[in-house]
């Protein structure tokens, strides 16, 4: 086992104070009790003015919005819709991107008669089509967080990225929310705050950095009260995986993909239906026909969920068709610190960032998938590797001749020239030549095992809302644990067992690692996360074993 000792190992005085330490965060009690004070004012943001005029001057006119193609891109253009319903517009529409894509496309367009275009989520670079719509006479409001060179000229923005606003960790749901607040402010209305909800989803979505406080706050304090009933419904959908205490890991594992899946592997008619559900505030009924109950009706927001689930199984079972492929190529360049994998002819390109994503896991490294495009360009994603040494990846890829680069720092699109690939490679190669890649757990604690107490994981366990973007929950490395009474259940998907009170557990076991520990009597080093798991009323305090090595045997005594 690798591992590296993130801080001073104070689990005895400083327990909280030192987790808090080893994520950059000096003042703990001020992440853990964050308010609304901490939230900075809506005029802070350059444009703010001129957006909220722009909002009442067509009011009465006809208004339309794009869908941006993610779950941030829908709880803002949501907010942005419902918003608008609420302070008396009665002519707006919408629309949804065809494909997976961000921004304004003038042919998109071409259906719909506006007076004023919102861009929620997008466009803080779409210089050309904004001067478009500019001639044509349209006004432009684009609410956007993404980084751009190309700003669209005499167009109304507002962006964090692109002014001085201190916090650049809003996502484009929290900059909607930003606009909603200050429209109130400005009218003596009280919206925004219904929409904290979609706010927090997408702040989990697009993965903020949660310790920034302001947006720690949305995100956790959009989870106390869901009020738009599609997330309702997601959320009741997904119950059995994310448990009785909605968390923002609950929201990140088991909400946000069900939203992303829709994007990538659904039609436009999904699209459309997915977005309405969510702009749907009425009880409104549908037909189902439901397993062993035959012809009943059900809520339209329970029903979009249902279907949603069926779209995200298709997605995980054409994922798994091409992660072979794909792995293979990427085994083959052992060599790379950071994979550039062309994979024209894999059918669906719009599972490239998922796919992108699923690759750094298995690979411990970056990894940018691309493919050929009409004009002999390569298109694609790159995701980062959480633990890669090099934390801001798209800054660091800007200058190895890439024809462009854009989104976040660890999730973004990506395009080259094919005829650069090798060029490229090669000064990516000896640019990380002497970083490792070896997997390296990152561990808050290294104790014995008469020091693992139950109040040592009660007081860990008591953090658990806290695990987020940039606050990962901590691992750490427990020493001298005996295993001598270790069982495995009927399926081999669950190994455990008990020692001075506590379980630990090991889930998908190898078969090596079972031959390890099955029927044997030894003591282990083990590096894993502490919590505690309530099933059936009872509550065990527990360890869920990472990675184990065998220090010794250890001699069971005999009593006759």
């Amino acid at each position: 086992m690798k591992f590296k000792l993130l801080g001073d190992n104070d689990f005895t005085f400083n327990l909280i104070g030192q987790i808090g330490k080893n994520r950059g965060v000096e003042d703990i009690d001020a992440l853990l009790s964050v308010t609304q004070g901490q939230c900075y004012y809506p005029f802070n943001l350059d444009n703010m003015p001129e957006a909220i005029e722009l909002i009442k001057k067509h009011i009465n006119n006809k208004i339309h919005i794009i869908v941006d193609s993610d779950c941030d891109g829908v709880c803002s253009a949501t907010i942005m819709f419902l918003f608008l319903k609420r302070i008396g517009a009665k002519n707006v529409t919408w629309n949804n991107h065809a494909k997976k894509k961000h921004g304004i496309y003038l042919d998109e367009l071409e259906d719909f008669n506006f007076d004023l275009l919102i861009v929620p989520d997008a466009g803080s670079s779409n210089y050309e089509e904004a001067f478009e719509l500019k001639r044509q006479g349209k006004d432009i409001l684009i609410i956007d967080h993404h980084e751009s060179e190309n700003i669209p000229e005499n167009v109304t923005i507002v962006n964090p990225k692109l002014c001085e606003y201190p916090n650049k960790e809003l996502c484009g749901s929290a900059v909607v929310y930003k606009v909603c607040e200050a429209f109130d402010l400005t009218e003596g209305t009280n919206y925004a705050p219904e929409f904290l909800d979609l706010v927090a989803l997408g702040s989990i979505a697009d993965m903020m950095d949660s310790r920034v406080l302001e947006t720690r706050f949305y995100s956790s304090e959009g989870l106390k009260a869901i009020n738009n009933k599609m997330l309702k419904a997601l959320v009741g959908k997904q119950k059995f995986s994310i448990g009785d205490k909605l968390t923002i890991v609950g929201i990140q594992f088991y909400i946000a993909p069900l939203i992303n899946s829709v994007f990538r592997s659904g039609s436009i008619e999904e699209l459309d239906e997915m977005f309405t559900g969510f702009i749907t505030e009425e009880d409104i009924k549908v037909d189902y026909k439901k397993r062993g109950v035959g012809d009943t009706k059900v809520t339209i927001h329970y029903d979009v969920a249902r279907k949603m689930g069926l779209i995200k199984n298709r997605q995980d079972k054409n994922k798994m068709k091409l992660v072979g492929p794909i792995l293979q190529i990427a085994e083959s360049q052992e060599e790379d610190k950071i994979h550039i994998i062309d994979v024209t002819g894999v059918e669906d390109p719009e599972m490239l960032g998922l796919l992108a994503n699923d690759m750094a896991q298995k690979r411990q490294r970056p990894v940018l998938l691309v493919k050929e495009n009409k004009e002999g360009l390569l298109r694609g994603s790159g995701r980062n590797y959480s633990r890669f040494e090099v934390k801001e990846l798209k800054s660091f890829l800007s200058t190895f001749g890439f024809e462009y680069i854009e989104g976040h720092e660890n999730a973004f699109g990506v395009g080259l020239k094919k005829e650069n690939i090798e060029s490229i490679r090669e000064k990516i190669q000896e640019a990380t030549k002497d970083i490792t890649v070896e997997q390296t757990f990152y561990i808050d604690f290294i104790l014995d095992s008469k020091s693992l107490t139950k109040s040592f994981i009660k007081e860990i366990d008591k953090l658990k809302p806290m695990w987020a973007s940039n606050f990962e929950e901590p691992y750490v490395l427990v020493k001298g644990v005996i295993c001598d009474n270790a069982t495995i259940n009927e399926t081999g998907s669950m190994l455990s067992w008990t020692n001075n009170g506590i379980k630990f557990v090991m889930f998908n076991p190898s078969p090596t690692s079972a031959d390890k520990l099955l029927d044997k009597s030894v003591e282990c080093d083990i590096i894993g996360r502490v919590g505690t798991n309530e099933w059936k009323g009872e509550t065990t305090e527990q360890v869920i074993v990472s990675d184990f090595t065998v220090s010794k045997k250890v001699e069971k005594e005999i009593w006759f």
